[in-house]
């Protein structure tokens, strides 16, 4: 029973995690993102937790990868700072306006396991 109550705690997004916006400023998602041939926005989590300027509501701030048409900040909303990014970058939204592409727990396996490999500079010269 235990194991079922975690469950319900259990954070679905956490800082490190790369993630994809689920809609564009529009309100539009992936299926209408594919028809125009462009890619929803797509970034590093920074923070998650609650904030003051969404009357308390979790969040999840989000370094993204491009320069925001509009509303990016550098990590401080409505005078308020959890994280740090170039100007334009940076926003807040809530936990269900965002997909997890690849979590932080996954990109650090890969690169563990990419590290057990032995380097080889001639193979590496020769490719």
């Amino acid at each position: 029973r235990i194991d079922e109550t975690l469950i319900d705690f259990r954070q679905r997004v956490y800082v490190g995690d790369r993630v994809r916006v689920k809609h564009d400023a529009n309100g539009q998602g992936q299926a209408a993102a594919r028809r125009r041939q462009q890619q929803l926005p797509q970034g590093l989590v920074m923070f998650v937790g609650p904030c003051d300027f969404a009357d308390g509501k979790e969040m999840v701030g989000i370094r993204m990868d491009n320069k925001q048409q509009s509303g990016g900040h550098d990590g401080k909303e409505k005078g308020e700072r959890h994280f740090r990014c170039e100007n334009g970058h940076g926003c807040y939204l809530l936990l269900d306006d965002v997909t997890v592409i690849t979590s932080a727990a996954e990109r650090a396996a890969r690169a563990a396991e990419d590290a057990k490999e032995p380097f080889d500079l001639e193979s590496e010269l020769e490719n």
